[in-house]
């Protein structure tokens, strides 16, 4: 795209990608129990939320000064140590950032949706007539 004096756009939904990962994989580095992984995921939710709901970019320093006390490092430190390759701000997925907070499957004919926290607890299923 160079010879027409264009260059590649930012692909958002990607960016969004590498940072639910950077996120699980940063929660994983500082070996945090389940409900621990659970609330960091929902601070960053909340932060990606309150960017998109503003009409602001996710800002990476931001980001890392929300989880700041999670890890002896800095998420943004992570991030370049581990070669994400996110940018220093992008734009929020809306569809993207729900995995966050929300599991979603199907098969069967069957879709369930749940919000991550109930997630692998039993649940019985029964017909309503």
């Amino acid at each position: 795209m160079d010879f027409l004096g264009a260059s590649e756009g930012l692909n958002a939904k990607a960016q969004n990608r590498g940072l639910l990962q950077a996120v699980d994989d940063f929660a994983a580095d500082a070996q945090l129990d389940k409900s621990e992984r659970q609330n960091v995921r929902q601070q960053v939710y909340a932060y990606c939320n309150e960017q998109l709901q503003a009409g602001e970019e996710i800002e990476l320093e931001s980001l890392s000064k929300e989880l700041a006390g999670v890890s002896e490092k800095s998420f943004q430190e992570f991030t370049a140590e581990q070669g994400y390759e996110l940018e220093e701000s992008f734009p929020a997925d809306r569809s993207t950032l729900r995995q966050l907070t929300k599991f979603a499957g199907s098969g069967g004919g069957l879709t369930i949706n749940l919000r991550r926290h109930a997630a692998g607890r039993t649940r019985i299923l029964g017909s309503r007539h």
